[in-house]
């Protein structure tokens, strides 16, 4: 753009020529003398210099196209998908964050890892993000059938006109128009604060993935904007003398911590794969003035691959005497150990906590964990724990027998537990009746104080990080 001329209003020196007009004008005014005056006036104005500005070049910088999302693979250390039912249509969905002002999306790309099938039908939605879950649609829905093939799997948007702003949900829906030895399968990773969702027809509730697909979108803006995703890293390694080998401790104290005061103390199983999102929304309940802060222990492993291997080690224990047993198996005792004399006298050490309020967390083999902790303090009457998050526990170990177990103690509710289910865990009848009767051994036994809560829509996975959400709204509870 050029901006081409101004007036300089830079007066001319015709001062001889005014003092002769002003000297004849004040002779006496007549009629021929207004009209000598009126003439002099308008050639004088005309006369001012319109002198032209240098040429200024006003530049705007054209926009970049720039990733958003979850863009970058690590092979050997993310996992393949296997939370969804690919023989009816299903939808996965992720958060990205986008600038403040409305942008335009330019492309949505999604990994896979393997494939069974040639080509498919696909829904590209958008949606408004509500702080919890998708909202309502952002954009129109666009159809897509595709050829399908290992590798980023591209949906140019360049034509169409999808502009979003801030944190925003993408999603690719897959219709099942496959046969039913065809498969998909989705190269995912976990951690981070992205958030994820599955469900399988448009009007079900939308389930909270633990996990993280590679997916992410092109959009054109500025230069200097950055995509800011980033994962919680461990502060502490901790070599385990009970264990022989190292964990990553993830670390998270209150917004306003105070040393000179205790506060509460959650320890969190698999933290490689939950600590985001726990400890989000822990940061989210402090803003609502929910809780005073809890210090939030994550114990981890070098990275998430090592944790889905090394967690069957020190989740379980030792199985009875000529049970199948796997060779790496059975550690729990250890890993009990290490947190007993290793990782609480260091965490009490070194952060200000009130040691009667401590809570352990797990889900499946770490709500197992969970349910041999409470059992194993209760028969020895020792007081590690005060509250257990006990999420969709792996009650199948070992043929089932946690129960006797819990059968064979007795207790005076000096435990409080929270025990979570979804309803889509269940492929049998005598697998729901397992959940209900560790609900009623429990009760019946007088074990602990206790509250089951039940996601109807959700699988086994599912019930992870809503699972933790309200298991520790439960522990923050008073008796």
């Amino acid at each position: 753009m050029l901006m081409t001329t101004q007036e300089d209003h830079t007066p001319i020196p015709y001062e001889k020529i005014l003092n002769f007009i002003l000297t004849y004008l004040l002779s006496g005014l007549t009629k021929h003398k207004w009209l000598v005056l009126c003439l002099s006036l308008s050639i004088i104005s005309t006369a001012q210099k319109s002198r032209p500005l240098p040429e200024v070049e006003i530049g705007v910088k054209p926009l970049k196209e720039k990733k958003f999302g979850i863009k970058k693979r690590s092979p050997a250390l993310h996992l393949i998908d296997g939370i969804v039912n690919q023989k009816s249509n299903y939808e996965i969905a992720q958060t990205v964050k986008l600038p403040p002002v409305p942008t335009k999306i330019t492309s949505l790309n999604i990994y896979l890892q393997r494939t069974g099938v040639d080509s498919m039908t696909f829904r590209v939605h958008f949606y408004k993000y509500n702080g919890t879950k998708p909202a309502e649609l952002a954009a129109p829905v666009l159809l897509f059938h595709k050829e399908v093939k290992e590798g980023w799997l591209n949906f140019d948007l360049h034509n169409e006109k999808i502009y979003l702003q801030g944190i925003s949900v993408v999603s690719v829906e897959f219709v099942a128009d496959q046969k039913p030895h065809e498969y998909l399968d989705f190269e995912v990773r976990l951690g981070g604060s992205t958030k994820t969702f599955h469900r399988y027809e448009q009007n079900e509730e939308w389930q909270t993935c633990p996990h993280h697909y590679l997916m992410h979108v092109t959009a054109l803006v500025s230069d200097n904007w950055k995509d800011e995703e980033k994962d919680a890293a461990a502060t502490h390694q901790i070599y385990s003398q009970q264990v022989k080998d190292s964990f990553y401790i993830f670390m998270q104290t209150p917004l306003h911590y105070n040393s000179a005061k205790k506060y509460p103390v959650v320890y969190l199983l698999d933290a490689n794969a939950y600590f985001d999102a726990v400890s989000e929304h822990l940061r989210l309940l402090e803003w609502r003035e929910k809780t005073d802060g809890v210090i939030l222990v994550g114990i981890g492993y070098k990275n998430p691959y090592e944790m889905d291997s090394l967690r069957m080690r020190d989740y379980t224990f030792p199985k009875p005497l000529g049970s199948d047993s796997c060779s790496y198996c059975g550690g729990g005792d250890l890993f009990y150990s290490f947190i007993e004399k290793e990782l609480m006298p260091f965490i009490n050490s070194n952060y200000s906590v009130d040691t009667t309020k401590a809570g352990l967390a797990g889900h499946s083999l770490g709500g197992y964990f969970c349910l041999y902790a409470m059992a194993k303090e209760i028969k020895e009457k020792t007081l590690l724990f005060e509250n257990y998050i006990c999420l969709s526990p792996h009650l199948a170990y070992s043929d089932y027998s946690i129960f006797k177990t819990l059968q064979s103690l007795s207790s005076k509710k000096t435990k409080r537990i929270f025990i979570v289910c979804g309803g889509k865990e269940f492929e049998n009848r005598h697998e729901k009746e397992k959940y209900d009767l560790l609900v009623k051994t429990i009760s019946d036994e007088s074990l602990a104080s206790f509250e089951t809560h039940f996601f109807p829509k959700a699988d086994h996975m599912d019930t992870a990080i809503p699972g933790f959400e309200k298991g520790i709204e439960f522990s923050l509870k008073k008796k």
